[in-house]
Order: C-alpha cells, then sequence, then structure tokens
C-alpha cells in the first residue's frame, strides 16, 4: 500500500507525525422515484413530506431493498433500525426522496461486468475495485471501499448508481430519476492512524480541493473502520437530501423555462404568419389571432408559475447553505454546493416588453377586424338599401 502521497498531503494541512494504517474512499450519491402511474393525479406535492407504514404492505423502501436482493452481485443485505414509518419527501415534478430504515449490503462486480471500465482505463487505474460496501436509507448512498493508493480513482458510486436504477426500473412500480450530480464529485477520504502506545488523538477533519480527509484513530476491532464510515453517512445525510432536492427543483425550472421560451417562439410565428395573411382572409386571420391568444395566455401563466418555483427554490438553497456552513464536515465544500445549486438559466428580461408589444398587436388585429367588419357590413347594408330605394322609385 502506498499511502506516501496522502501523507504528504495531510501533514502540509497540519497532521503531524502521521502513520497511515488503512485508508476508505467513500462516495455519496442519490436516486429518487417517480410513480409514472399516478403523478397526473399528483400535482401541488411540492414540499410534502408523508409518513408511510412500513407494517402495512409493499412501501417504496421496502420495493427498493427486494429489489436489491434479487440483483445477482448484491450480498448480504441487512436492513436495521426499530421504525415502522419511512419518509417520503416531494420535490417539483412529483419527484419522490425515500427516507427509511438503514440498509447495509455488499456489492461484488467484476471488472468485466462494469459498465465504467473504459474510464478506468483512460484513467489509467492499475487496481480497480471489484468489491464495495453500501450503507443507504432508500434514496441516498454511499458507497465505500478500501484504496491501495492516493490519489485513487474509482467508479464505485457510479457502478451502484447503475445496479439501483436498474432494479428500480425492472422490479418495481417506480421509475428512477437523478436529481443531480450522483455521485456527487468529493471524494471522502477516511485516514485511519495506526495504533500505538500514545494518547488516542481523536477526529480531525482537513480539506484540499474537492477532497475531505477525516482522519481518526483506529478501532482495535477492524470491524469498526465501516461503522466510521457509516457515521460519516449519517452526519450529512439530511444536508444531502437538502442538496438534491434543490438540484432537481433546479432541473425541473430549467426544463420549464425552454418550454416556455419555446412558446414564446411559437408566438412570434403566429403574429408573422398573421402579418403575411391578407384581409380578405379574415377567417384564417381571426383563427391564427385566438390561436397566439391562447398561446399569449399559457406563457402568461407559465410566468406567474417560473415566480412561484424560483421562490421556493431559492429559499431552499439558502437553507441548504446555511446547514453546509453549519456542518463542520461538509463547510470546506461550501464553494461546491453553492456553485452546483447556482443556475446559469432564467427569462430573459426582454421577454415581458415582448410579450406587452404582442399584446398591443393582438388588440390592433382586433381592432382592424372590427374595421373590415365593419366595412363589409356598412357595403352589404348599403347594396340592400340601394336595391330597396331603386325597386320604390
Amino acid at each position: 500500500m502506498s499511502y506516501e502521497r496522502l501523507k504528504e498531503v495531510l501533514e502540509k494541512l497540519g497532521e503531524s507525525h502521521l502513520q497511515v494504517d488503512r485508508v476508505l474512499l467513500v462516495k455519496f450519491g442519490c436516486i429518487c422515484l417517480r410513480d409514472e402511474a399516478s403523478s397526473s393525479g399528483m400535482s401541488g406535492t411540492h414540499g410534502m413530506a408523508l409518513l408511510v407504514d412500513e407494517t402495512k404492505g409493499p412501501t417504496p423502501h421496502g420495493y427498493i431493498s427486494q429489489a436489491l436482493e434479487k440483483h445477482g452481485n448484491v450480498f448480504d443485505l441487512k436492513v436495521v433500525g426499530e421504525e415502522e414509518v419511512s419518509r417520503l419527501e416531494y420535490a417539483e415534478d412529483n419527484c419522490m426522496f425515500v427516507n427509511g430504515k438503514t440498509f447495509f449490503l455488499r456489492v461484488k462486480l467484476p471488472l468485466r461486468l462494469q459498465k465504467y471500465q473504459k474510464e478506468k482505463e483512460l484513467a489509467g487505474i492499475s487496481l480497480p475495485i471489484e468489491e464495495f460496501l453500501v450503507v443507504s436509507n432508500g434514496s441516498l448512498y454511499a458507497t465505500f471501499a478500501e484504496i491501495q493508493e492516493y490519489p485513487a480513482v474509482t467508479f464505485i458510486g457510479q457502478e451502484y448508481r447503475e445496479i439501483l436504477a436498474a432494479q428500480i426500473d425492472n422490479e418495481t412500480p417506480f421509475k428512477h430519476a437523478v436529481p443531480g450530480p450522483s455521485p456527487i464529485h468529493p471524494n471522502f477520504y477516511i485516514a485511519f492512524r495506526k495504533s500505538t502506545n500514545h494518547p488516542l488523538i481523536g477526529r480531525r477533519i482537513y480539506s484540499k480541493g474537492n477532497d475531505i480527509f477525516v482522519v481518526m484513530d483506529r478501532d482495535k476491532d477492524p470491524r469498526m473502520d465501516e461503522a466510521r464510515a457509516t457515521m460519516l453517512f449519517f452526519e450529512i445525510k439530511f444536508d444531502l437530501l437538502q442538496f438534491y432536492r434543490t438540484m432537481m427543483d433546479q432541473h425541473v425550472l430549467d426544463d420549464r423555462n425552454e418550454l416556455l421560451l419555446d412558446e414564446f417562439s411559437e408566438l412570434g410565428e403566429s403574429f408573422e404568419e398573421i402579418a403575411q395573411t391578407s384581409l380578405l382572409h379574415l377567417l384564417k386571420r381571426r383563427k391564427l389571432a385566438a390561436s397566439a391568444r391562447t398561446t399569449l395566455s399559457n406563457i402568461h401563466i407559465a410566468l406567474v408559475e417560473h415566480d412561484r418555483m424560483l421562490l421556493e427554490i431559492t429559499r431552499d438553497r439558502n437553507r441548504l447553505l446555511k446547514q453546509v456552513k453549519d456542518n463542520t464536515i461538509l463547510v470546506p465544500l461550501y464553494s461546491y454546493f453553492h456553485d452546483s445549486t447556482q443556475s446559469e438559466a432564467g427569462i430573459p428580461e426582454s421577454l415581458s416588453p415582448a410579450l406587452e408589444h404582442f399584446d398591443a398587436e393582438l388588440q390592433t388585429f382586433k381592432n382592424i377586424e372590427a374595421v373590415v367588419l365593419a366595412s363589409i357590413v356598412g357595403a352589404g347594408v348599403g347594396a340592400l338599401l340601394t336595391g330597396l330605394f331603386t325597386r320604390m322609385w
């Protein structure tokens, strides 16, 4: 095992006289569920949290654990905890985050079955990981494995994500959705000090770039190493869940913004067609104008919905960033969470005056139609009267 580079990095960060005994690499990720069958009847669920009794029939949490047990490369799945309920939290677009009992499992995945084998080859990984552990509460998960060298490039987080996604899609009534970078880009290293006769030092946390280093004394019982990784999961899981909810809402808002702008383009095309249609084709112009009014109305409704979502996302994002600041493990990654949740997409400022212009144009078209109709009616009445007077005289 070559930990000299890691030792050098940690000593520069302030860890003195370090003797590394073992290192675990932890990757955190998340997948949420979408119920395609009932999503049409579940509007207005954003921000809703439901408690589901785990003792009464199949639940989303139960579906996930049972689906994973059926996978040929998943072993030793064990659900722990005494909770009889799981918590379902909804983001926009009815994306459901499952937060229930903790379960553990082991994945044994030969290199030939790994989907990211080519990426491993490109990264020049000399010691591929073919077995790793997972701790999860349903949607959130942490994958971890012992590494033999630092820095380490691994795709265990992606490999588990692929297994989980496939099992959800194939073995449950739900479909999976990936609410953001899964796993998140930062690496979490747990470095265990070699046991010595000196007093225990305790846990220390360092960071370099997007790497977090948790250095701690090693327990006499080697099985406690994995327990330490599990505790890391518990310490940050609520903040990560907030991060993924915010990311999912942001993705939905971005998608809706694109649809809104598409409708605006459609509106512009309608006006161009109206302008190119002769006044002699009055019925066609009226039909085009009616369609344009409907599109314009839809855009105004979408703008109101956009503002509502933006307020909620801003509120949730501010709450997330405060939680990150208050978390001793995640606070070095504040910039990562800040930048990841900051959307570059938005509604152009020129959209509102453009809509006002189109609204005025529709009114102009309506006025012109009224004049044309009045002229036609007037001409008809005039012709009728002329004919009557001619006959009378």
